[in-house]
């Protein structure tokens, strides 16, 4: 996998492009059962990224720092200190 830089106009692209596909992502989940909507997103996800990749050592890495970004959010979340406690289930 080649590692390469990004203009400031192609972070500002990755941006919007995020944006549209959160949007764009929410109005379809809400629209669906929980459960099924979360393993549809999953498994789009991880297809997108695997057709992507040329050796298993570069979906090694897409998956590393998917993991990475994912960690970062959930630690960043602000989540209501009033919500239910999943383990409780």
């Amino acid at each position: 996998m080649n590692i390469r830089s990004f203009s400031q106009d192609d972070l500002e692209d990755v941006v919007e492009l995020t944006k549209k596909l959160e949007e764009s992502i929410a109005v379809i989940l809400e629209e669906n059962e929980q459960g099924i909507a979360l393993s549809a997103l999953t498994s789009a996800t991880i297809r997108c990224v695997l057709v992507q990749c040329d050796t298993l050592d570069e979906a090694k890495i897409h998956k590393n720092i998917f993991m990475q970004m994912f960690d970062f959010s959930m630690q960043n979340m602000k989540f209501d200190p009033k919500e239910k406690d999943p383990n409780s289930l």
